[in-house]
């Protein structure tokens, strides 16, 4: 199957400041997440507790105002505290874009990225913006996309990664127009989240639709970027959230009526992730909820990834 993001990009850049400090001190690959609001970009840093092998770096976490959720430090710094990834805000504006992952590490930040070719000319205007401003970017790489499950395979060779996939049997209502508005048949791929629950995602539709808040992005593939807000899609944001959970994949797709969510997450998160969505079945016993797959995603093939 031809897949909507058949564009990739690899972007490094530099850390400066304490953050970039930690980086380096710790020598550990840390994972990271985006919190988008009214246009400007928190990122939440997450500090496996077993690292925190130095008094100086706990020092350093606390001084950032780093707060410990089970056995992870959790570190939100907003858009003038992290200036650095300013540079991705200017990407995840482009309406394909994807942030497949970031993670820092070494005083460096790495961030892999998906899109539609129809959105390469706007891709490579802020590239060249944003390397003119900054030497210190580059670019690891720029070009055709070799599929989900190869691209997730290149991360998993940095960090291990596993895939999970929840199936659900949705109320009739969640199924109505009004809840459903891009038909009976559809794909979908988180691109951003936001504290207000409406969580922004590329949709890609077996027709051609007409949703006033939709925008289309490729008629010839049926693309559009859209804004959705789905009970069980907020629950297990503010769960994440809350748990330092960090997603590399997050899709979805209804056929049949039958809706899937396929995750790809860190492999050392997974029983944090089972006990979440054990929570979340009994919380919402309306849809029907069930793991369907789990695998790590050495073992897994292709077919095993709900791809968009």
């Amino acid at each position: 199957m031809m897949e909507a993001l058949d564009s990739r990009l690899v972007l490094k850049g530099p850390l400066h400041g304490k953050f970039g400090e930690i980086s380096v001190k710790v020598n550990h690959k840390i994972l990271c997440t985006q919190i988008f609001n009214s246009g400007k970009m928190d990122i939440v840093y997450y500090i496996p507790v077993s690292v925190e092998n130095q008094r100086e770096i706990l020092m350093m976490i606390q001084m950032l105002g780093g707060k410990k959720i089970s056995d992870v430090w959790n570190i939100k710094l907003n858009e003038d505290e992290n200036t650095d990834l300013r540079v991705i805000l200017d990407f995840i504006k482009i309406p394909s874009i994807v942030l497949d992952a970031i993670y820092a590490y070494r005083g460096e930040f790495i961030a892999y990225m998906r899109f539609n070719n129809s959105d390469l000319n706007n891709v490579s205007e802020t590239l060249l913006e944003n390397i003119a401003m900054e030497e210190e970017y580059s670019v690891d790489y720029l070009g055709e996309a070799n599929g989900t499950f190869s691209d997730m395979k290149s991360i998993s060779e940095e960090i291990p990664l596993f895939v999970m996939e929840v199936i659900s049997n949705p109320p009739l209502e969640e199924l109505q127009p009004e809840n459903n508005p891009m038909g009976k048949s559809w794909r979908r791929i988180i691109k951003s989240l936001s504290p207000d629950d409406l969580i922004s995602a590329v949709c890609v539709t077996d027709e051609l639709v007409s949703i006033p808040s939709f925008s289309l992005i490729n008629q010839e593939k049926q693309i559009y970027l859209g804004s959705v807000k789905n009970p069980l899609l907020v629950y297990l944001n503010r769960e994440f959230n809350e748990k330092g959970i960090v997603t590399f994949s997050r899709t979805q797709s209804l056929r049949d009526s039958l809706f899937r969510m396929n995750f790809v997450i860190s492999a050392d998160q997974v029983n944090q992730v089972v006990r979440v969505m054990g929570k979340m079945f009994r919380t919402f016993p309306e849809w029907n909820c069930r793991i369907s797959f789990a695998s790590r995603l050495e073992d897994a093939t292709e077919k095993d990834l709900l791809v968009v």
